[in-house]
């Protein structure tokens, strides 16, 4: 059974899932909002509010996942304002932080082959989803893939001569709210998947 498939089951999360509500910037309701999804403690059904669609049974397990991670941390640190890439947050994670370096520069990749050749559209995506547009690299947004859990997407455009380029940078607190490194990198897929399906819908990018 893969990882995703274990946590799919929504049986073997809710209890933990529940834990968060009235925690770590999330109000205290029967319900989880986030990123534009609406996720249900009563059933764990997950509501897409930006494209008016229920989250597929496939897509669900890794935020299940990742939300059961982060009922696990301890600290409310609060946001720190300073920003660290991933490898800059190996020494709070440990050695073992290293093996997921490979799945961490896919999901770069992955935001370079959406906007490494024109970053404008993350313009209308930052308006769609409630995100600042910041001053890294040739374009940049901050969105809050959790709560308390800001990190910065940059983009440096590709011309003839180089490829695109990007980089993910979080809240040096992120490592208090997401205490594994497997679960911090998903946090960070599951936000770069957002911001291209946006975009995607909206016909701000090529499917």
């Amino acid at each position: 059974m893969s990882l995703l498939s274990y946590w799919q089951n929504w049986d073997r999360v809710k209890d933990h899932v529940n834990s968060l509500a009235g925690r770590f910037g999330f109000e205290t309701r029967r319900e989880l909002r986030f990123l534009g999804f609406k996720l249900s403690l009563e059933n764990g059904k997950i509501y897409d509010e930006i494209l008016n669609e229920e989250v597929e049974d496939d897509r669900k397990g890794e935020i299940y996942y990742v939300l059961y991670i982060h009922s696990q941390a301890i600290e409310d640190t609060g946001e720190i304002g300073e920003y660290a890439s991933f490898t800059e947050l190996f020494k709070a994670y440990g050695e073992y932080a290293a093996k997921h370096c490979p799945a961490f520069r896919n999901v770069c990749k992955e935001f370079e082959e959406g906007f490494g050749r024109n970053p404008e559209p993350l313009r209308k995506v930052a308006e769609i989803l409630g995100c600042e547009i910041v001053d890294y690299g040739d374009l940049a947004l901050k969105i809050y893939a959790l709560p308390k859990v800001p990190i910065i997407l940059v983009i440096w455009m590709g011309d003839e001569e180089m490829p695109p380029s990007s980089n993910i940078l979080f809240d040096k607190s992120a490592v208090n709210y997401i205490p594994e490194c497997e679960a911090l990198v998903r946090l960070a897929k599951i936000a770069v998947e957002r911001i291209l399906n946006v975009a995607r819908s909206y016909k701000l990018i090529k499917t």
